[in-house]
């Protein structure tokens, strides 16, 4: 985690390369999920213009320092000319299905099925 205070106690480091989303997305791709706890909008952001070259993005989003990342992710998406769904997580929900999110509440755990809208 990039997050302070994330690891347990037992945690143990492991160094892991990084890559410029914006390096991933030179060439189209079909799908891309991100799970990056609480840093996804701020991803999403970076890529900017090149999220165009996605057809599908699966995100989870996060309560980072009491706000939820999902606001900021739907509009960076929207941006790009993508259509979204939303559902509460399944580590939010405590079960083994989705279900729609009605409400957006800073401490749950959303994730955002997102496709590209072809003009």
């Amino acid at each position: 985690s990039l997050l302070a205070g994330r690891p347990p106690e037992d945690a143990v480091a492991v160094m892991v390369e990084t890559v410029d989303i914006r390096c991933l997305l030179s060439r189209p791709v079909s799908l891309l999920k991100m799970d990056i706890e609480g840093v996804e909008a701020e991803v999403l952001a970076h890529a900017g213009p090149l999220l165009r070259q996605c057809e599908t993005i699966i995100c989870e989003t996060h309560a980072v320092n009491g706000r939820n990342t999902l606001l900021a992710v739907l509009n960076t998406l929207e941006a790009a000319g993508f259509g979204w769904a939303v559902a509460r997580s399944l580590w939010d929900e405590g079960q083994d299905r989705f279900r729609l999110s009605r409400t957006v509440d800073k401490a749950r755990s959303y994730c955002v099925f997102a496709r590209r809208k072809d003009e």
